[in-house]
């Protein structure tokens, strides 16, 4: 419909030409066919202009296609069903298999460099975001969790769990990767918001 619009305009200008210089023999100069082309290119140009808009305005709602498709991957990396529920739902003054926390790590090792950058600015505030995050997270682990006698990662340290002093110890320290934890969800909630609000996520 747009087009139709456009040649119909197109055509409107070349009738006012004509009209302009109709009858050369004996031509005398009038204002009419003038105004009124001036008034058609006027309209071409606004519609023009209005069809670049509208253009630019999809692209900037959809997203760049680089955004989009880096979206979905930290998605498929981060998965809200996966180990972001873990991380919500884990006590982790409990043990816990180290596979389970793996995504963290994998995510650590594969989205700290300039490939996995968005070129949104706000996206790539929060990615930053979610990185600090998981720094945090893999830190507190590292530091306040060793494996146990069967196999699994565990605050609680064999042959400690009786003694109150160090069980006190043991409940701040698993508060700390908690809290690590619930940082690293509250990052990925944020990016997730946003990335629904700028991208559209169902293509690409």
């Amino acid at each position: 419909m747009a087009k139709l619009a456009k040649y119909l305009t197109i055509a409107g200008m070349l009738f006012n030409v004509a009209w302009f210089l109709w009858n050369p023999a004996d031509w005398t100069f009038e204002w009419e066919p003038v105004v009124a082309f001036t008034l058609t290119l006027a309209g071409f140009i606004a519609a023009d202009v209005h069809d670049s808009s509208s253009i630019s305005g999809n692209l900037a709602k959809q997203g760049h296609p680089n955004d989009v498709a880096l979206a979905k991957k930290l998605l498929d990396a981060l998965p809200s069903n996966g180990i972001i529920k873990f991380l919500k739902e884990h006590d982790f003054l409990g043990s816990f298999r180290s596979e389970e926390i793996r995504p963290i790590n994998q995510f650590l090792y594969e989205w700290d460099n300039p490939e996995h950058e968005f070129l949104d600015s706000d996206l790539e505030s929060y990615r930053k975001s979610l990185l600090e995050s998981a720094v945090e997270f893999g830190m507190a682990v590292a530091k306040y969790t060793s494996p146990n006698l069967a196999g699994l990662q565990a605050v609680i340290v064999n042959g400690h769990r009786s003694d109150s002093e160090h069980m006190q110890r043991f409940e701040e320290e698993a508060k700390i990767i908690n809290e690590a934890a619930d940082s690293v969800v509250e990052a990925h909630i944020s990016f997730v918001r946003a990335a629904r609000t700028k991208l559209n996520l169902a293509k690409a």
